[in-house]
């Protein structure tokens, strides 16, 4: 095979007579043919380079997130080994995910000069069109499995976006992140069977296959809905923790929550407790 070039040889086993090989089919294949599987990630770079905001050495942390969460799910295919069909289906999904919440992060310092429905709106737009454009990057025609895909990150962006949202209610009057972390896995837990049942609506209706035993499916998808919460939680987690340990990020957080945020303690503050 050459470079750029694949070569196909069609062959097949004919027992005593031995082996029978056709003659061989050469494909050419272009750079550029890898492109459309990086859309959600031009759009990622866009964010950065675009935005006169970002232009700061700490907009770089963003990706570390990103690099333990692609490495998490590297794990987690190999423990459970998922087959090649199903990794590649739901890695675009995952990633698409990923993706989206760290262009999320990078454009909050515009998302919260809004009020709180546009900026919710704002928040699930980006989610969604980035989604849309990982998904669609992966497929060269729009078919009903991909409008499942679709409905399936659409559910997960708003299980995610509402939970922040009730979970910065809660903190409104005493913020600190481990009190908000632990009502958004609370949410998240209540959450994520709610957004699988609408899921699971969607897509019965999209195919027009209902399961006979409806209640006992409608239930063992709430279970499921359960691992779903926290598994949207665990992709979240990351980018939480970078917003809670980094000034730049913090600040971001913090606005477009509309949460105090809590001050750094010196050496001075640290005398004065002890005295």
């Amino acid at each position: 095979m050459a470079f750029g070039d694949l070569k196909i040889v069609p062959s097949a086993n004919l027992g005593d007579l031995g082996s029978q090989q056709d003659l061989a089919s050469v494909f050419k294949w272009k750079w550029h043919y890898n492109l459309p599987g990086f859309i959600a990630w031009f759009v990622l770079i866009a964010a950065i380079a675009l935005r006169k905001s970002n232009h700061n050495i700490n907009t770089l942390a963003i990706f570390l997130p990103i690099a333990v969460l692609n490495l998490l799910w590297l794990i987690f295919i190999k423990v459970i080994s998922m087959p090649s069909s199903a990794e590649s289906q739901y890695s675009v999904v995952i990633q698409s995910m990923v993706i989206g919440i760290a262009i999320l992060w990078l454009t909050a310092d515009f998302i919260c000069k809004f009020g709180g429905f546009v900026r919710f709106m704002l928040s699930f737009g980006i989610m969604i069109v980035t989604a849309g454009l990982g998904i669609l990057s992966y497929s060269n025609s729009f078919s009903m499995e991909i409008i499942l895909f679709l409905v399936l990150s659409a559910c997960m962006t708003f299980a995610l976006l509402i939970a922040v949202t009730i979970s910065r209610r809660f903190c409104r009057k005493k913020y600190s992140p481990l009190r908000f972390m632990l009502w958004h896995v609370l949410w998240m837990i209540i959450l994520g069977p709610f957004a699988t049942l609408i899921f699971f609506i969607i897509g019965s209706l999209i195919f027009s296959s209902w399961p006979s035993r409806l209640i006992m499916q409608l239930i063992s998808v709430s279970l499921i809905g359960l691992v779903f919460g926290l598994l949207i939680y665990v992709i979240n987690l990351p980018y939480m923790l970078l917003g809670f340990v980094n000034p730049f990020f913090r600040e971001r957080f913090c606005a477009c929550l509309n949460l105090k945020s809590m001050p750094a303690v010196t050496n001075a503050d640290q005398s004065n407790e002890q005295i």
